[in-house]
């Protein structure tokens, strides 16, 4: 498994674990709106494909997981953690463009996505856009400013431009 893959997986478990779709609005992250759900959606059948996508990129099977996380944004368009899983499953199957559309479109939806930052943050550094990739992880670190796989990335970018000190207080 490459440190890329490891690093997006443990994000986007969280997000596949939080299905934004049910709980009390208190447990309701703020940047993440909860999604309209139009009458006959059948969630039960969208947990399915979710829980399913999960489990196939936990065994590291991209595809699979891919296929199943595009049921279930086809089912519910408007959820943006549907689309930063799919993303996720994209990117690791090296699928960049899809993956920046989706991380793309989870933002349309809830602008201060931090996984949908994170993972444009990820492309823009594989691509070697470092000011690209360095503004996406600022993006997450206003909404957390503790993460350590952020400050991490950022410290590397920092590195990479010579700014040792930064990079230093960063990593």
């Amino acid at each position: 498994m490459t440190s890329l893959s490891r690093r997006i997986e443990i994000p986007a478990l969280l997000v596949l674990l939080a299905l934004a779709c049910g709980g009390p609005a208190e447990k309701q992250a703020s940047w993440n709106p909860k999604p309209a759900i139009p009458p006959g959606t059948d969630l039960e059948m969208l947990f399915h494909h979710n829980n399913l996508g999960v489990a196939h990129l936990e065994r590291h099977h991209y595809q699979e997981a891919a296929k199943e996380f595009a049921k279930g944004v086809a089912a519910l368009p408007g959820w943006a953690d549907g689309h930063v899983n799919l993303g996720v499953a994209l990117l690791n199957l090296h699928d960049n463009a899809g993956a920046k559309r989706e991380f793309q479109k989870a933002l349309e939806i809830a602008p201060r996505h931090p996984y949908a930052h994170y993972g444009l943050g990820l492309l823009n550094k594989q691509e070697g856009n470092s000011d690209a990739a360095m503004d996406e992880f600022r993006k997450v670190l206003e909404e957390d400013p503790e993460d350590p796989e952020t400050q991490y990335n950022v410290g590397l970018l920092q590195a990479r431009e010579g700014k040792h000190a930064e990079a230093v207080a960063a990593l």
